[in-house]
């Protein structure tokens, strides 16, 4: 066996380079994408919890006008499971269809319903069944909107985004572990000499195997901290939406991108990550790459 002396492989700067760029590139990729999906799945929980805590009452008044309203607002306001009712205002309802119809005379010109705006408790939940029963037992003509159709869209595209980020972690990942048991061959092909002389020496597989895992281990960690560092500073500076198009406002409609609290954590565990599959990959890769060699 080789002593503490025993000589160490050459560099190979064809591999070295290799696997550096590309560990580079996957863990700039990887931070991307992970800071992505977090983003997203955070706006669609924020959505989720939003559209939990609310439901619009639509009153058609007709002709009774001022009156069903009132009526309506009190059956709202008294119904178990709502914590505030409010009626918007003619001008509020304008500004929620401007930015889809533009000024086309307002929700008067329209001949719209009336709207209630319908706070629920979160606990205890709300009955619209049993609401729009009452409403109706009461003479008014209304539709209710408790926004359980959209809740039940937006929790299985969070499921989604989540799934299709571990899956693009795992390609990613998978990539990068090709890319080192190339390397690692590569490296192998080109110092055969040397392997062969170190084990005239004495040299055991167990030894080769280490400097190989070791030196890759550091690149593929190296690369991958630089590159999520790269994508950390990205993002930090990155410009968050603030505004929209014409006054319009965007940003409840866009994920922030910009990791916060918690999240800067990843950009710490994907390089630990690389690295861990760098060295499955390079002891698989050597390790067969060597009983290759002496079959």
């Amino acid at each position: 066996m080789a002593g503490p002396s025993a000589p160490a492989l050459p560099q190979d700067w064809t591999s070295t380079w290799l696997a550096l760029l590309v560990s580079v590139a996957m863990g700039f990729l990887a931070s991307l994408g992970v800071a992505a999906a977090s983003g997203a799945e955070s706006l669609a929980r924020s959505w989720t919890d939003d559209l939990e805590a609310k439901a619009t009452v639509s009153v058609s008044a007709g002709r009774s006008g001022r009156r069903a309203m009132e009526r309506a607002l009190e059956i709202v306001s008294t119904t178990p499971g709502v914590v505030e009712a409010r009626a918007l205002e003619p001008g509020e309802v304008d500004a929620l269809l401007e930015p889809w119809l533009g000024d086309a005379g307002g929700a008067a010109a329209l001949a719209l319903p009336r709207l209630i705006d319908v706070t629920v408790d979160r606990a205890g939940g709300l009955d619209a069944a049993a609401l729009e029963t009452r409403l109706r037992d009461a003479g008014l003509a209304v539709e209710i909107d408790a926004h359980g159709e959209w809740v039940d869209r937006l929790r299985p595209a969070a499921e989604r985004i989540r799934a299709l980020a571990f899956g693009a972690l795992l390609v990613i990942g998978l990539a990068a572990g090709l890319t080192v048991a190339l390397a690692c061959s590569a490296g192998l092909a080109t110092q055969a000499k040397v392997i062969d002389v170190l084990k005239l020496v004495g040299a055991e597989d167990g030894y080769i195997t280490r400097i190989f895992v070791r030196r890759f281990q550091i690149l593929v960690f190296g690369g991958s901290a630089l590159g999520a560092a790269a994508a950390a500073l990205t993002l930090l500076f990155a410009p968050q939406a603030q505004g929209g198009l014409e006054g319009l406002e965007l940003a409840p409609l866009l994920p922030t991108l910009r990791p916060e609290g918690g999240a800067w954590a990843q950009f710490v565990a994907l390089p630990l990550a690389f690295a861990l599959i760098a060295t499955i990959a390079a002891r698989i890769s050597v390790t067969v790459a060597l009983r290759r060699r002496e079959g």
